[in-house]
């Protein structure tokens, strides 16, 4: 929502109440600022940024690789001990999916315990495809806020 704001913001769809006049190189540039993009927008940004916990407090994340310990070899033995049982716990199964994903043992065992404990919420997300998305998340953003801060009439 805050990028689609942001984007008609951009693009001057929406209002824009705010005028900057700046001088440079011999030029007379002006600037609209729209409130949306240069007030509301940021301030959703933060509260939800500050208060997501709160706002979803029954929804909890475990992220195996930054859980299970990477480097020392029998606390990672110890984690991928313990994977059942907050699998056991859990409503459903996001895998980033690399190639490699099933050359690694602790990871087709955490999929099979899965599977063992009648889960069937299971989603596939392929890394390549979260690498885009951020990349065109972030492109869209930077997009909107030079557009409007540097949109010269």
């Amino acid at each position: 929502v805050i990028l689609l704001i942001l984007e008609l913001d951009a693009v001057s769809v929406l209002p824009k109440p705010v005028v900057y006049v700046s001088y440079h190189g011999g030029e007379l540039y002006t600037h609209r600022k729209g409130f949306l993009g240069s007030i509301v927008c940021p301030t959703i940004f933060v509260v939800i940024g500050v208060f997501w916990q709160d706002i979803r407090r029954s929804q909890m994340v475990f992220v195996d690789k930054f859980c299970i310990n990477q480097t020392d070899p029998e606390l990672k033995k110890a984690g991928i001990r313990g994977l059942a049982g907050f699998l056991k716990h859990s409503e459903r199964l996001v895998v980033f999916w690399t190639a490699s994903y099933f050359t690694r043992l602790w990871c087709t065992y955490e999929l099979v315990s899965w599977i063992h404990l009648g889960k069937s919420r299971i989603c596939f997300v392929p890394v390549s495809f979260c690498v885009s998305a951020a990349t065109m998340t972030l492109g869209l953003f930077t997009h909107s806020m030079c557009s409007s801060v540097f949109q010269a009439v």
